[in-house]
């Protein structure tokens, strides 16, 4: 179908003198949205279902809202595209820079094939802001990525756009060339969601934009459709988010247990770890569970060990007890051991080396759990 099909009457924008149609994100569109469970229940831009949000604590009720691992998808021949956006909020935090606050980054390409195109630089101090993603209408106007045209046999090119990862949206736009095709994307290789649940770390700090948080990069290595439950210092393993994740519609492919950091002393790890998982495992008897430690064992040693095997007993006791379906990837083994220091922003949050570093280590084990659990699109 054509661009102009879908929303009669929407407005058009001039947007670095080429002419736009913009095609509005919303439930039962062109624009398949990821990463919101209940998106097709409530179309909200929240993670969580809004009516759950009272239950938890106040720092998870606000960052529900926060966008981490939040994309659409979709296929035109469009040669030239931006996004239109209506921001939730200001939100600032010193260690990150905007593109991954505010901004939202674009990919091209199928499958593992996928390049990046480029980022949003959010203008300062505003809410709402147009931004060109990309323009192909004359040579000089190329991306410096990707360097290859990667049109389907029926001409058109698949387009991932990640959703910030520190702020949440009001309204999101797509714009396309006038008389572009529009269509729904191919489908993911591993089409049901891989969950990954843990601390700001997980909700991508402190990447440099949307699409390098490392759950991200493991999206895209495997083609996977994924879902970002990083809850920045509240992932605290509360039986109320357990509730929500044991209701979340779709079945799970894997679920990536990134849960360490936010649990405030070894002692609390060791009341809330254990129990989760199983609270888990009732719901999901036969859903690939992948236990993580932190990444940053460089600081308080004794205390990251004492935690590590907390963690790691969790493991070993659903192995002796004939769980077959559960992993251990040791955070000790993250960040390699030559240049640690580049590999985190502050000493605890992962920067894109780090990130890349950490998918790596999750890579071989989640490629495992999902080929003996046969999830993967024919």
């Amino acid at each position: 179908m054509r661009v102009e099909d879908f929303e009669q009457g929407c407005e058009r924008e001039v947007v670095n003198d080429q002419e736009l149609h913009f095609v509005e994100v919303k439930r039962g569109g062109p624009l398949s949205v990821y990463g919101l469970p209940f998106w097709e229940q409530e179309e909200e831009f929240c993670r969580l279902p809004v009516g759950a949000l009272p239950q938890q604590s106040k720092g998870v009720q606000g960052l529900a809202w926060h966008t981490s691992g939040v994309k659409v998808r979709f296929r035109s021949d469009t040669r030239a595209l931006a996004v239109r956006v209506k921001l939730r909020g200001h939100s600032y935090y010193p260690h990150m820079p905007m593109t991954t606050i505010s901004g939202f980054d674009l990919y091209m390409g199928q499958g593992c094939a996928q390049q990046f195109v480029g980022v949003t630089r959010t203008p300062e101090n505003t809410l709402a802001y147009t931004y060109p993603l990309f323009n192909w209408t004359t040579s000089e106007s190329q991306p410096c990525y990707p360097k290859w045209d990667p049109l389907d046999a029926s001409g058109l090119r698949q387009f991932t756009m990640n959703f910030p990862l520190y702020n949440g949206v009001e309204k999101v736009e797509v714009g396309f060339m006038p008389g572009s095709r529009l269509e729904v994307p191919a489908p993911f290789t591993v089409p049901d969601p891989i969950l990954f649940y843990g601390s700001s770390i997980t909700q991508g700090a402190c990447a440099s934009r949307p699409g390098n948080a490392y759950f991200q990069i493991l999206g895209r290595r495997l083609d996977a459709n994924v879902i970002g439950y990083g809850f920045a210092g509240n992932c605290r393993a509360e039986p109320v988010m357990l509730d929500v994740i044991n209701s979340i519609p779709a079945p799970l492919a894997a679920f990536v247990f990134d849960y360490d950091h936010n649990a405030k002393n070894s002692e609390f790890l060791q009341e809330t770890h254990q129990p989760f998982f199983r609270g888990f495992r009732q719901k999901h008897p036969d859903t690939p569970v992948i236990f993580m430690s932190k990444p940053d064992t460089d600081r308080a040693p004794e205390d990251t060990e004492k935690r590590r095997n907390i963690i790691l007993k969790t493991f070993l006791d659903a192995r002796a007890e004939g769980d077959q379906n559960v992993y251990f990837v040791d955070g000790k083994l993250f960040m390699g051991t030559y240049d640690r220091d580049v590999s985190t922003m502050d000493g605890t949050h992962p920067t894109d080396i780090g990130f890349l570093h950490m998918a790596d280590a999750v890579e071989d084990t989640l490629r495992l759990a999902l080929a003996r659990k046969r999830v993967y699109h024919n």
